[in-house]
């Protein structure tokens, strides 16, 4: 199907000193918290979650990203309290296959 998005504004909190809180907004005047939990050192992985562990995100810019780096930052999480259990992990290479062949 036709690919769809929301264009969203991220406002950094506690600006000059970084705390990893954000707001993000999809459309005003929705703000949303989120919390940068985790970044690489070469900002190339990230690990993104809500204030009430509801949601988390763990994103490379690497369709493969390395195992080790994704098993420390479900560790993160659980250690943080988020349910781990309820994580998805999208097979890339799997879904661009399906929409190179047809």
């Amino acid at each position: 199907g036709k690919k769809k998005s929301i264009p969203q504004k991220l406002y950094p909190t506690g600006y000059p000193k970084s705390t990893g809180e954000m707001t993000v907004s999809p459309m005003w005047p929705i703000k949303l918290p989120y919390l940068m939990m985790e970044v690489s050192e070469d900002y190339r992985n990230c690990m993104v979650g809500y204030p009430s562990r509801a949601y988390l995100w763990i994103m490379s810019k690497s369709p493969n990203m390395d195992k080790k780096v994704y098993d420390e930052y479900v560790k993160i999480a659980a250690d943080q309290e988020y349910d781990v259990k309820k994580i998805v992990k999208p097979l890339h290479n799997e879904l661009e296959s399906k929409t190179s062949s047809q």
